[in-house]
């Protein structure tokens, strides 16, 4: 793996030395790149200029025809943004559910169904231009973010595949030669102790590095399990980030990075049964909202290393990039399926792990022509499996050990421009080919006797499988500037997401693949400033014919993933940003959401079991007891006649994690003291009211009710208040879900239970930290 690190930088050094002198222009990278990311403005009576990457060149964010959120690394440290999860509060349709060990992010009613192994998310995610691809992602934690960019819509073109929904772009800040040292410790409630630290300096000639570390504990927990006695819903975790910077020459960088990161954590994976009801076996839910019942103490460890180099170099008449990346991912968890009393249980161990190598070589053009264009290629290797995923049946005396591998080895290339076709008036144009090949077997052994695959149920024969997904993406938008400060746009978006194989399986065979997902997106929007730069209104309606769509599923109580034959999404995002005073930033952003399926057969339908506890999943053969007639039926149901068996259609279901208003708000406010500066941060989050699961709950007759599949209308209160003192130290106290809301960090029916993980009640702190440096 070191040999393909070192050739791919090689490769770009060895061009700058052939190439150098071809260029028409003699500029650095430096140059043609914008100054810096999220620029603070030239005035203090201005808003600060957003540097946005979303076409791979630093640019002015009103100036792409793209629906984006940005926030800077100082205003997520004020806001207390440490990870993707975080960040979701600050974005109007943006859902980030907490499922096992991942955090799966939404945009628009647009995302990952599952947190499995092998499933990609719908909504990509890179950090420093490496694409990340395994679901436990989002849970991953850093103290040195330089920026988090959200690219709504699909990015399929310039991201590729697997951005459906869109992309989400962290970047931590790269070394500078100037030193510096940051440091700080924190306590908060739950008796939670943290603490970070980093450093950037000159280490010799040319060659800058910068290291990054943070630890947090928490040793109380939010409720307790009424089994064990002892606390739930606690997390720790510990990581880091080191950067070397090298610079040749003037037109040639070099950045290697390296990171980890250890994530333990309970939120996710202690379930319990919703108030009013029971999970299988008759056990009643406990009465504590963060309480739960299981045998052992349910919790997981994510851990995260990843390794990149980073090789640019200028020309003049184009740059060239080329990004060198391996991950690894590994998250063993342990928790219990059925909820029990000790009685009626299933213990869990899971052990999901995923290996990555990506490379992706770019070449741009400068940023001041009148035609810009990008192109490369992009190779991506992933072995990805559980290894093992074992469930023990206690009462049936069964323990199933199943191990599921898939390997995929992706291809793609892509070619984008953006051409002044008339005066103010610009047309880009992009494509990408993707071509995946994915392969996958699985064994299966009960009470330690192998099972020969495919006699438990349809699977591919012999256990394994192999193919193919290939599909062009592509983009077209025209954007036209009535002024300086106001452009408008209207365009045309194509996502693809690849297919797959469910590896989460407890039959004894790998099911056939799912299918792609395709995504066509068509918007309208304007990015406008007024005011003398004070305000600015950002605002865009999208329309998206979605086919194919990857839902989850929950079969023989394991997640899987499987196609909804087509949706409909449509909505309107509106962003408003001003500047009343100085030094007093206020950001409004509101969306309108409406998304429901045209077309989904015979999708999963569960209906709670009255007398028993817990789900019973319809199909065509077990109506689950319900009488033909009954309103706790599927829409468009069709009763069986002889030996047709019953159908339905869940055809105007809202897609899940769809919200359908939300809005946030946060005003930001630094004043001047005798003894150093003040600033008061404050941050409002309107959301919730969208359904878990594709089923809408309309199965969960009584005591159950439809509501135990819905996220509730949430409005979580969030504020810092910070003082730095003359020799920059700064004293932070900050809170999150300050009216302390009781809500629901993942929720979704089984037949354990229907059941849901609760999501963070108030939590409170102070954070103490020093600056040295300039």
């Amino acid at each position: 793996m070191h040999v393909k690190l070192s050739l791919s930088s090689a490769l770009v050094l060895a061009a700058s030395m052939v190439l150098g002198g071809v260029g028409r222009i003699d500029r650095t990278w430096a140059q043609v790149a914008a100054p810096s990311p999220t620029t603070a403005a030239e005035s203090p009576d201005e808003l600060a200029t957003i540097v946005v990457t979303a076409n791979h060149r630093e640019e002015n964010n009103q100036t792409v025809p793209i629906a984006i959120t940005a926030i800077t690394g100082d205003a997520a440290s004020k806001l207390g943004v440490t990870n993707l999860e975080s960040f979701g509060d600050s974005v109007p349709g943006a859902v980030f559910e907490r499922q096992s060990n991942g955090s799966i992010p939404f945009l628009r009613g647009v995302g990952n169904p599952n947190s499995t192994a092998g499933d990609e998310p719908s909504v990509a995610t890179f950090v420093d231009d490496v694409y990340l691809p395994f679901p436990g992602a989002g849970v991953t934690n850093y103290n040195s973010i330089d920026r988090i960019e959200i690219e709504k819509g699909p990015q399929g073109t310039q991201f590729g595949r697997n951005a459906t929904g869109g992309v989400i772009q962290i970047h931590t800040k790269d070394p500078t030669a100037e030193p510096a040292l940051d440091v700080s410790a924190g306590y908060a409630n739950f008796d939670t102790y943290s603490a970070s630290a980093y450093a950037t300096g000159a280490i010799g000639q040319n060659l800058s590095a910068n290291i990054a570390g943070y630890w947090s504990r928490q040793y109380n927990g939010w409720g307790h399990n009424l089994t064990t006695g002892d606390p739930s819903y606690r997390n720790w975790d510990a990581g880091g980030r080191a950067k070397l910077l090298w610079t040749p020459s003037d037109k040639t960088t070099v950045l290697v990075a390296v990171d980890h990161d250890t994530t333990v954590l309970e939120e996710g994976l202690d379930y319990r049964a919703f108030k009013g009801t029971a999970s299988e076996g008759g056990m009643p839910a406990p009465s504590g909202f963060y309480d739960y019942y299981s045998p052992q103490d349910d919790h997981g460890k994510l851990t995260t290393d990843g390794i990149s180099v980073k090789a640019t170099h200028d020309f003049g008449w184009a740059s060239l990039v080329s990004i060198s990346a391996y991950r690894h991912s590994i998250n063993p968890a342990n928790y219990n399926l059925t909820l029990g009393n000790g009685v009626f249980n299933s213990p869990v161990y899971i052990v999901g792990k995923d290996d990555t190598y990506t490379e992706e070589i770019r070449l741009l053009s400068p940023g001041n022509e009148k035609l810009k264009w990008s192109g490369g290629i992009f190779y991506f290797n992933d072995v990805a499996k559980y290894d093992p995923l074992n469930i023990q049946v206690v009462i049936a005396n069964l323990n199933l050990n199943n191990v599921g591998i898939q390997h995929t080895a992706s291809y793609a290339a892509f070619l984008d421009g953006t051409y002044e076709v008339l005066p103010a008036t610009h047309l880009t144009v992009g494509t990408r080919f993707t071509e995946d090949f994915r392969k996958a077997r699985g064994t299966l052994d009960i009470n330690g006797t192998y099972i020969p695959t495919g006699t438990l149920g349809p699977g591919v024969p012999g256990g394994t499988g192999s193919t193919t997904f290939s599909d062009w993406s592509g983009r077209a938008i025209l954007d036209h500037y009535f002024t300086d400060d106001f452009m408008t746009y209207i365009g045309w978006n194509r996502g693809f997401k690849s297919g797959l194989y469910n590896l989460a399986f407890v039959t004894g065979s790998i099911n056939p693949p799912v299918k792609p997902e395709i995504i066509d997106a068509f918007t309208v929007g304007e990015k406008s400033e007024f005011l003398d730069h004070k305000l600015r209104v950002n605002t865009e309606a999208f329309y998206y014919n979605y086919t194919n769509i990857q839902v989850q599923e929950v079969v023989a109580n394991a997640s899987q993933t499987t196609n909804a034959a087509g949706a409909k999404i449509k909505g309107i995002d509106l962003d408003i940003t001003v500047l009343p005073i100085e030094k007093l930033t206020i950001t409004a952003n509101f969306e309108v959401l409406d998304g429901y399926f045209t077309n989904f057969p015979n999708g999963a339908y569960n209906v709670y079991n009255v007398v028993g506890g817990g789900d019973c999943t319809l199909t065509p053969g077990n109506l689950c007891g319900l009488a033909p007639g009954s309103a706790y039926l599927p829409p468009h149901f069709v009763p069986g006649a002889g030996a047709t068996p019953a159908s339905w259609n869940l055809s105007g279901n809202k897609t899940p994690n769809s919200p359908p208003f939300s809005a946030t708000f946060s005003a930001r406010y630094t004043f001047p003291t005798t003894y150093g500066p003040v600033d008061v941060n404050l941050a409002l989050n309107h959301t919730g009211d969208y359904f878990f699961q594709a089923d809408n709950g309309r199965g969960q007759q009584p005591p159950s009710k439809i509501q135990n599949n819905k996220q509730p209308t949430l409005n979580l209160v969030n504020a810092s208040v910070g003082w730095t003192s003359a020799d920059n130290w700064q004293v932070r106290l900050w809170g999150k879900n300050l009216t302390n809301i009781q809500y629901y960090s993942f929720g979704f029916e089984t037949a354990p239970a229907t059941q849901y993980s609760a999501a963070p009640p108030r939590t409170v702190g102070v954070t103490v930290s020093k600056h040295f440096g300039s």
